[in-house]
């Protein structure tokens, strides 16, 4: 029923001018016939004078309705053209925004037609802010610069317009506010009517000039602002959904940091640039505490000068006392009444206008602050403080998860070092029980990791190399003394029991997992390359490469060094007893770079090495 009604006024609107000139039409011929001739008999009493007046009248009549048909008309056509010329200036105004997505270029684009569009000296364009109930007005005057303003959204002049979404103007006599005045401009011709999208204001746009304000330039505004409502509803859209997008992608890139960048000045660095980015901020600062030391840990940042070391020294408390976000629009005024900022602090540079700072917080632990500086306003709405508060609980989560990796990096670092400690103090009782010289082990086993590196070995393989030539003789804690400590040769029975040692070795330390890949040492150093030796016979590239290297260091050391029952060996007599039991006892090509290392290190002279060819 509804749609019929419109379509019937649409019809009725089509037929009017029609309707209008027939009824004046009638009206004024009906007047004329039922009074036009008493008027005439009266006046003119002689019948044959009655006669020519009345052909006169009939030329009057004929005059008088074509002056009134062609004012009628005229009019109507009148009416036509300016109502033509409005649908031409509105399809003009959609054509030119047409297109525009961005909501900054959009307003910059909009307050240019309007100023055009009503020749107006002045125009502006109108954003309510739910978040401080504040009025953003962008203001141009003629080809000069934007200016904005803020003005309280409950200022009686805008509750029409922003409230009751009701159109204002000078033409409909709601008077003057000195609140509708801009850069010391009061406008007292104007119109100003809402942007709706759905039922709810999202804006307004107004003109003002010094000629009146007419009902039609209303009228056109309205529209006009009909077209800008969808224009930002869509640009918003898309905008928000932009932004949304980069957002999630943005937070995606944080938690992919947390998995992956354990360097904590690495990432903070990322986590600062995020920041930026996505809040189109100009700096940003990040301020890790150490609660116990009362001190910062870290200060980090972007954008902003070189930090004073003054700052550093006074920011504690300024930083601990931080416990909810704040956003400031303005750091020139009122800002020292909101927190004590400490002297030193970078809020003092004087062309920053907004700043924001929330704290870090983590598992109800204050790790420290996020700080955000920009020298233009930044819009601090719903969805972008919203934002900015998740950004800060993940760069809290973030510093939280890697300074937990760094303390366990640290206790697993300290634990292994008591490890390796316990292992040098049994390898010094091992020395001491055997009557080994002093330092045996220590030797063999820096000997040991030089073959090794020079041998190309991984790092992973040189730490348990370590460790296993640290516990090489571990097995002979089995050993009875009587048989260990022998000055004699040892009975067929008694070398049984001493060869027993690597397999005691295995048994000892294969159950340790931390020990369990350094056996290699341990257990095969007795092997031999021609497969002579014990516990597995094995022979050849089947020795483990480790043990083949500690079996040359084992017997250099043990020839080179001063034992109870012998002197030590000069290190060439030395060298060729090792070179006679190449591709016997040891890898003769381990034996090659062995003594190659040795005249390299000059432990044995080139001289030497000639008489070891020889």
């Amino acid at each position: 029923m509804s749609n019929n009604k419109k379509l019937d006024n649409v019809d009725l609107k089509k037929y009017l001018p029609i309707i209008t000139i027939t009824c004046m039409y009638v009206l004024f011929a009906t007047l004329w016939i039922l009074f036009s001739d008493r008027i005439l008999a009266r006046i003119i009493p002689d019948s044959e004078q009655y006669i020519y007046a009345q052909t006169y009248k009939g030329w009057f009549f004929v005059v008088v309705t074509g002056l009134l048909l062609y004012n009628t008309i005229l009019h109507q056509f009148k009416q036509h053209w300016k109502t033509a010329h409005e649908v031409e200036q509105i399809a003009a105004f959609s054509k030119d925004i047409r297109g525009i997505l961005d909501p900054h270029t959009l307003t910059l684009k909009i307050l240019t037609l309007l100023h055009d569009l009503f020749q107006a000296e002045s125009v502006f364009f109108g954003q309510p802010d739910g978040l401080t109930k504040m009025l953003k007005l962008s203001f141009r005057r003629g080809p000069e610069e934007l200016l904005v303003q803020y003005i309280p959204d409950s200022d009686p002049i805008w509750q029409p317009v922003l409230h009751q979404a009701q159109s204002i103007s000078s033409y409909r006599n709601f008077g003057h506010s000195a609140q509708l005045t801009f850069a010391g401009q009061s406008l007292k011709q104007y119109a100003v009517s809402p942007l709706i999208a759905r039922e709810v204001a999202i804006g307004l746009i107004g003109f003002a000039r010094e000629n009146p304000v007419e009902r039609s330039d209303l009228h056109l505004l309205q529209a006009v602002a009909d077209i800008t409502s969808q224009a930002f509803f869509v640009a918003d859209l898309l905008h928000n959904n932009v932004t949304q997008i980069r957002r999630l992608s943005s937070m995606r890139k944080i938690d992919d940091s947390i998995l992956t960048n354990f360097d904590i000045q690495n990432l903070i660095k990322l986590l600062l640039k995020e920041f930026i980015d996505n809040l189109g901020v100009d700096a940003a600062a990040i301020t890790v505490l150490n609660h116990e030391r009362r001190t910062i840990d870290i200060y980090q940042q972007i954008g902003l000068n070189e930090t004073e070391p003054a700052y550093l020294n006074e920011a504690f408390n300024y930083v601990a006392g931080c416990d909810t976000m704040l956003v400031i629009q303005n750091t020139k005024t009122g800002i020292h009444s909101e927190r004590n900022y400490p002297r030193h602090h970078p809020i003092h540079n004087a062309s920053f206008i907004s700043y924001a700072v929330s704290p870090l917080i983590s598992q109800e632990e204050k790790l420290g602050i996020v700080e955000l500086y920009a020298r233009r306003e930044i819009d601090w709405n719903r969805e972008t403080t919203q934002f900015f508060e998740a950004l800060a609980r993940q760069t809290a989560v973030a510093i939280d998860r890697v300074n937990l990796v760094l303390n366990l990096q640290k206790s697993n670092l300290d634990l292994t070092r008591s490890y390796e400690e316990t292992l040098e103090g049994w390898s010094r009782a091992l020395d001491m029980r055997d009557h080994e010289t002093e330092n045996h082990t220590q030797r063999v086993t820096a000997l040991t990791i030089a073959m090794g590196q020079r041998l190309g070995l991984s790092e992973e393989q040189l730490t348990h190399m370590r460790r296993g030539s640290l516990l090489h003789d571990i097995g002979k804690l089995v050993v009875p003394d009587t048989i260990l400590l022998k000055e004699g040769d040892l009975t067929p029975e008694e070398w049984q029991i001493m060869r027993q040692h690597p397999l005691t070795a295995r048994n000892l330390l294969e159950p340790i997992t931390f020990l369990a890949p350094a056996l290699t040492i341990p257990y095969f150093h007795h092997e031999k390359w021609d497969g002579s030796g014990y516990p597995q016979g094995l022979s050849g590239g089947s020795i483990p490469i480790e043990a083949r290297i500690f079996a040359i260091v084992d017997v250099w050391d043990a020839l080179t060094n001063d034992r109870p029952y012998r002197t030590a060996l000069s290190p060439v007599t030395a060298a060729r007893h090792i070179l006679a039991q190449s591709g016997k006892h040891f890898d003769p090509q381990i034996v090659n770079s062995f003594l190659e290392m040795l005249n390299e290190n000059g432990v044995l002279s080139d001289a030497d090495m000639l008489n070891l060819m020889d």
